[in-house]
């Protein structure tokens, strides 16, 4: 029975797995970081924050500004002032949109010989929004009527809110000023214009006044005035805004002007001479003249803000109203003054109250005024005084508002005096909030009492607590640093942002580079905690992975793992076991392995030596060698599969005659195989015998069958008979 066997050297190849690694590593995507912010005021698409973008992924981002604002340019990673860009995401990117406000002139347009504009701010440009107020100047002799352009109106000060280029005029036009004059008696006044400015003209340039007339005339224009006494009367001097004895004299307008002319008769008085400041006088009956011996009656009326106090010159008392006749000329005053009011200031709660004097009237003195209001409680200031108080709460207290006669919540307020004022400030204890804010999902923050409100000088710990796989980075916001304990002392609402971020490890692979790499997936420096990591260890030719070692151990030449932790690992690479076949017909022979071993590696030598059983012979080796020697030498570089190849052995016979015969043999041939058999005859010739068979083959027998088994030498004897 023939068969075959095989000797099998096993190498423990394992990168039939290593087939699948580019498909799983098509699900280890990774992802990046846009980061966002604003200077000014606009948005952006995406909004600010942080957003994450897969690996290569395209974008598009939009800068708005929003109304009055411009889009500048982007910094940070990129510098461009394109509103749009387009990105390809491949790396962590911060980006800073920056905006500034649009600014616009104001152009004005004035007469400067009649008036100007005086702005507040005064400035070339001015940004979308803020606030400005223009004020109309006329130059004396002129009066603001409106504004033109941009603006309209006849108020002297306007507050505009700027939001485009503005073209704004003031109109200036010339004062008209009043002049009313009488006679008081009997008699006339003539009138003529004298002057009148370059650009205005009057209807009438002269005429007389008899009764109390009012006439207007431009500012600055020149006039002539004659008092003319009636029949029997007498001129006794000019009354009024001007003192004059002289029946005839000129004036100059630049103010509403009252003039009365005197004349006097033996049976009639004239009108007392009477003098007010911050007041009137009224008298009844209201004549010009008055019989002498007449009965009159005298009132003192002050002005909003003034006392009356006495009567001086022809006229004493205190008394505002007074009855006297009168018998001949008088000159009566009226003295008022300026009139103060009580300001109670308290106080409810913790907390203080300043004062501070913005204005007084410009008849009272200022030193005189404040030595009246040093309390800070009780003060006594004059009418159309503006005061200033502001509240100041202690520590941990807080203005809630004004009460009593005025009620505001406002901590400044303005007084304009006009009557006894209450005014009570109110304070009340002050909570305050602590604001934290995170990511929840990477950590926690603490604080130590947990109340939903403090007060003043509470002491309070407040403490970052990261999830697992996070770490604390800094404290953002009211709190500084990076320790995650921190112990405030509260006196203001506090906003704590607290920074959360990946743990993040390091991967150090090591390997001899002679023998064979790892290939890390995703191939980075550091990765966040649990984070996904694939390695596998690739072998050079002739080297194959044996195991891995240091942080990661396993004999799978591609492993999976989660970062939790710095991690150092080896590939260990050995020679590759190589597998060898040798193949042969065991019946016929075999072949010998010198040395034997289950595996051979990359550059072993060994010796092969083909034996052949009994009745074959080596023929030849083939396969991955070829060649007749039966041994032979060679050294380990691949695979290999090597047979040798046996045949039957053949013979020869060779025949010797010894005397006379011949000797027949069958089958005839040149040579046999291993076994065969063969019929031989010895034929001896006429008076000879057979005697024997010597040499390989003895005996008697004839014929004689044999095997034949190796090359073989017969003889035959024959004898001659007797």
């Amino acid at each position: 029975m023939k068969g075959k066997k095989k000797i099998i050297l096993i190498l423990l190849l394992l990168l039939i797995l290593g087939t699948g690694v580019l498909h799983f590593s098509d699900l280890l995507l990774e992802y990046h970081e846009l980061e966002i912010e604003l200077d000014g005021e606009g948005h952006t698409n995406p909004e600010p924050g942080i957003h994450e973008y897969e690996d290569g992924e395209e974008i598009e981002i939009t800068a708005e500004p929003e109304q009055g604002w411009r889009f500048v340019e982007w910094t940070g990673d990129i510098d461009s002032d394109h509103r749009n860009l387009e990105l390809n995401i491949e790396e962590d990117i911060y980006l800073k949109a920056n905006f500034v406000r649009e600014e616009f002139s104001l152009d004005l347009d004035f007469s400067a010989e009649r008036g100007e504009i005086k702005l507040s701010p005064d400035q070339e440009y001015y940004k979308y929004g803020e606030q400005v107020t223009l004020e109309a100047m006329p130059e004396e002799g002129y009066e603001f009527t409106r504004w033109q352009g941009d603006l309209e109106g006849e108020e002297k000060e306007k507050k505009i809110e700027i939001s485009r280029d503005l073209e704004i005029a003031a109109v200036f036009e010339h004062k008209s000023y009043t002049l009313k004059a009488h006679v008081r008696g009997e008699g006339e006044i003539n009138w003529e214009v004298i002057d009148i400015p370059e650009d205005k003209d009057i209807e009438n340039e002269q005429g007389t006044i008899i009764d109390k007339t009012g006439l207007e005339f431009p500012a600055g224009t020149r006039l002539s005035l004659e008092a003319v006494p009636g029949e029997d009367w007498e001129f006794a001097g000019w009354r009024g805004d001007f003192e004059q004895e002289d029946r005839e004299f000129e004036i100059e307008l630049h103010d509403d002007t009252e003039i009365s002319a005197l004349m006097i008769h033996d049976d009639y008085i004239a009108r007392p001479d009477i003098s007010a400041e911050h007041g009137e006088i009224k008298i009844q009956p209201e004549e010009d003249i008055y019989e002498k011996g007449q009965e009159v009656e005298i009132k003192a009326v002050p002005d909003t803000g003034f006392k009356f106090e006495r009567w001086q010159g022809d006229l004493e008392g205190d008394e505002p109203e007074k009855l006297f006749e009168i018998h001949d000329e008088k000159f009566i005053e009226a003295i008022f003054e300026r009139a103060f009011y009580d300001v109670l200031v308290t106080i409810e709660g913790n907390g203080d109250v300043e004062w501070e004097l913005v204005e007084i009237p410009e008849d009272v003195i200022r030193d005189e005024t404040e030595d009246m209001i040093e309390s800070h409680t009780e003060l006594s200031v004059p009418h159309n005084a503006l005061l200033r108080f502001e509240a100041f709460p202690d520590p941990g207290n807080k203005f809630v508002g004004w009460g009593e006669d005025i009620e505001s919540e406002d901590e400044i307020l303005e007084v304009d005096i006009k009557e006894d004022l209450e005014i009570t400030a109110e304070f009340e204890s002050q909570q305050y909030t602590i604001e934290l804010d995170y990511d929840t999902d990477r950590g926690e923050v603490l604080s130590e009492p947990d109340r939903d409100y403090y007060h003043y000088g509470d002491e309070v710990q407040i403490e970052a607590v990261p999830e697992e796989g996070f770490q604390f980075t800094g404290w953002d916001g009211d709190l500084e640093g990076e320790d995650p304990v921190k112990t405030v002392v509260i006196d203001e609402n506090i906003a704590v942002d607290a920074g959360f971020d990946w743990k993040r490890y390091s991967l150090e692979v090591s390997y001899d580079e002679e023998r064979g790499r790892i290939d890390s997936f995703p191939d980075r420096t550091t990765y966040h905690h649990g984070e996904s990591v694939t390695v596998e260890a690739k072998p050079e030719s002739g080297w194959e992975f044996r195991e891995w070692r240091g942080d990661l151990e396993g004999e799978e030449p591609e492993m999976d793992f989660e970062m939790r932790d710095d991690m150092k690992i080896e590939a260990a690479f050995v020679p590759e076991d190589y597998e060898f076949l040798l193949e042969f017909d065991e019946d016929k022979g075999e072949i010998n392995i010198d040395p034997e071993k289950d595996h051979y590696q990359k550059g072993d030598q060994i010796f092969l030596t083909a034996e052949a059983r009994e009745g074959y012979t080596f023929e030849r080796w083939y396969g991955d060698i070829e060649g007749e020697d039966p041994e032979i030498s060679l050294e380990v570089k691949e695979e290999m599969k090597i047979g040798a190849e046996f045949v039957p052995a053949r013979y020869e016979l060779d025949v010797i005659v010894l005397g006379d015969g011949v000797v027949n043999y069958e089958p005839e041939k040149d040579d046999y195989e291993y076994g065969e058999e063969i019929k031989i005859e010895a034929r001896p010739e006429l008076s000879w015998e057979f005697l024997r068979w010597s040499g390989d083959l003895t005996g008697r027998e004839n014929p004689k069958t044999f095997v034949i088994k190796d090359d073989m030498t017969v003889e035959v004897r024959f004898r001659f008979e007797k």
